[in-house]
């Protein structure tokens, strides 16, 4: 389990303080324990997400009321803005170390910014579905038509979910998908530089442990009275893998990425990669990648958009927007051997008004590209 750290390889501050400047028309700056505004999000181009994949608010709030059981003490502590403070402070200077070289820090950190996050995600990844079942969960493909009957007793291959960067917002995000009944079981890897195991570990247990109602004291709903824990431990297995992305080689990355279609996600990731690695050692990183994912692969990149995601280059630092390189990379580097199937420059995401939570949450903006591996970098290429 993980989330940021000192380093930003792996995704230190997933732009919090970006996005604790960037507030929404419908932003709270109420007291504690007051309602966190917005409404659903925009639709996005492609329609990845639309009214009728947004993530209903029953869940929604499941989220919120998720982080605030795991971190009750951080939130109930009168230190708290004191501590946020210090954060933003650090992160607005790309400090990494500072912002986070206590677990105290870390735990602040994904209690005010990380519960957005989750609800933005998961509404992402909800829009996903019909992508998700390209990769043939449950009976294997090659059965066919014969898979029914006693073929269909086989067990379902769990979906294997890589996040590069990935810590609170993402376990939390991604847990979405075992709340539905027509999912099986998910297979979650979070991979980041830092020390943040012990954060994303209390997430975790309480996902695993706890009931909804024991959760959420808001949700109203006869399935509440379940006595099973929200997601069950053995139909989400988690790992976490505190590496350097950027320092690993390809044998290491295909470890990481085992040998069938999986989704990847880089959220509020990329671009603190090109900023602080370079973009040499990050399109290094990118192309080791490309080369190590089973075809069918997808890809999913979100980050700040516009003017907060791009990198200066050389002495008189020209300006290269974050999405630019990443196609220029994943398309022309590669040949087109990635095909972009989504993308959006930039949506917002706003929280619903009926959404609770102890302390004021803004509304995002990001970015969003998605890729799908079509063919092996090894693949002869015949331009059409």
């Amino acid at each position: 389990m993980v989330k940021k750290a000192q380093s930003s390889r792996g995704g230190a501050s997933k732009g919090a303080a970006k996005e604790s400047s960037k507030k929404g028309k419908s932003s709270n700056n109420g007291a504690p324990g007051s309602k966190a505004r917005a409404q659903p999000a925009e639709a996005i181009e492609n329609h990845l997400v639309s009214a009728d994949t947004q993530l209903e608010l029953r869940t929604q709030q499941l989220l919120l009321d998720l982080f605030a059981r795991t971190f009750s003490k951080e939130l109930a502590d009168s230190n708290l803005d004191a501590t946020l403070q210090i954060i933003k402070g650090a992160l607005y200077s790309r400090d990494f170390e500072a912002a986070f070289s206590t677990e105290s820090h870390l735990a602040s950190y994904a209690c005010r910014w990380s519960p957005t996050r989750s609800l933005c995600y998961a509404s992402i990844i909800e829009g996903l579905r019909s992508h998700l079942g390209d990769f043939n969960l449950g009976v294997p493909e090659e059965l066919g038509d014969a898979a029914e009957g006693e073929n269909s007793r086989c067990p379902s291959r769990p979906l294997r979910m890589l996040s590069i960067g990935g810590g609170a917002a993402e376990l939390a995000a991604f847990s979405t998908l075992l709340m539905h009944k027509s999912m099986g079981s998910t297979e979650i890897v979070l991979v980041d530089s830092g020390p943040w195991a012990s954060v994303v570990g209390r997430l975790y247990d309480t996902l695993t442990t706890c009931t909804a109602r024991q959760i959420s004291k808001y949700t109203k709903h006869p399935d509440d009275v379940d006595a099973r824990p929200v997601v069950a431990a053995d139909s989400m297995p988690l790992t976490f893998s505190q590496v350097d992305v950027l320092s690993i080689d390809k044998a290491q990355l295909a470890q990481l990425v085992g040998d069938r279609p999986l989704l990847i996600t880089i959220l509020f990731t990329l671009n603190e990669l090109y900023t602080s690695g370079g973009i040499g050692k990050t399109t290094t990183f990118l192309l080791n990648l490309s080369s190590s994912v089973p075809i069918g692969t997808l890809l999913l990149v979100v980050d700040s958009p516009g003017s907060y995601s791009e990198t200066g280059v050389g002495a008189q630092a020209r300006k290269y927007p974050m999405q630019w390189l990443l196609h220029h990379t994943l398309s022309k580097s590669l040949e087109d051997i990635w095909e972009r199937i989504e993308t959006s420059e930039s949506t917002w995401f706003r929280l619903n008004d009926t959404l609770t939570y102890p302390i004021p949450l803004e509304n995002m903006r990001y970015q969003l590209h998605l890729y799908r591996l079509v063919r092996s970098p090894d693949e002869k290429h015949t331009p059409e």
